[in-house]
């Protein structure tokens, strides 16, 4: 199956470049790491809590601003790895040293412009989908009334699941247009969706896989907030994450550009 082949040939790359891996991602990784536990010690007020505390309580011992800061610099710090693994996986370009070269104010609002647009054709093509499957939920809820061996209660959170999922194949189409715009080619979300069309029951699994991945990190990740080692481990499964992803959309990309 050519989606789970660039999946593995994605991760393949990962392991087998730990030289790229830590220049790319070492010093931007301890930004991220940085910013997260500084928003931790905010919210937390520097005493460690469970998951049964109330996060929400930095509103009232914070200003906005600081965490204004801390969310911007993990965005940029995130935005510069991402295209950074995109010149690698493209051009084998490795940086010199251990920080990646600043791509510039223009590339980072450019391919963050983008990736905005993708999550919200995400959220706009979910939103009926998720409609869709309630209405189907209240046929079957009536249908179960009268015969209740058959009933079975789903929760939220699956039916966000299965929203998500049509909607994030879709933003996949169109997905192309960030390898090209980190390597400035021209490549129109036009052409993304037309240049995908002929290998869409070929490539499925890898928006089906990855966004899973991505979905149980966002998920998970909340629920452990406020530990230290926890935050650690979370901001390197979410960097391993983003360069994965990244990595196997460069992949696509370049082989469709061979093909054609």
């Amino acid at each position: 199956m050519v989606g789970i082949s660039i999946l593995r040939i994605g991760l393949f790359q990962i392991f087998g470049s730990g030289i790229a891996v830590l220049r790319i991602c070492g010093a931007l990784f301890l930004v991220i790491l940085a910013a997260r536990l500084s928003l931790s010690f905010l919210i937390s007020g520097g005493d460690s809590y469970d998951a049964g505390g109330t996060r929400y309580e930095m509103l009232q011992t914070a200003p906005f601003g600081a965490y204004a800061i801390l969310l911007a610099l993990k965005l940029v710090a995130s935005l510069w790895i991402a295209i950074a693994w995109h010149k690698f996986t493209l051009n084998k370009k490795i940086p010199n040293s251990y920080t990646p070269q600043w791509p510039g104010l223009n590339a980072i609002g450019r391919y963050f412009l983008l990736l905005s647009l993708l999550g919200l054709l995400t959220i706009v093509v979910a939103i009926p989908v998720f409609l869709v499957l309630q209405f189907l939920f209240y046929i079957y809820w009536v249908f179960a009334s009268t015969f209740p061996l058959l009933w079975i209660e789903p929760k939220v959170i699956q039916f966000v699941f299965l929203s998500l999922f049509p909607a994030l194949f879709l933003s996949f189409r169109y997905s192309l247009v960030l390898p090209a715009t980190a390597i400035d080619q021209e490549f129109s979300l036009h052409a993304s969706w037309k240049s995908t069309k002929h290998m869409t029951s070929k490539l499925w699994a890898i928006p089906t896989i990855i966004g899973s991945a991505f979905l149980v990190y966002t998920v998970v990740g909340p629920s452990i907030v406020g530990e230290w080692w926890a935050i650690i481990w979370s901001s390197i499964s979410y960097v391993f994450l983003l360069i994965w992803s990244v990595g196997v959309v460069s992949i696509v990309y370049q082989q469709l550009n061979k093909n054609e």
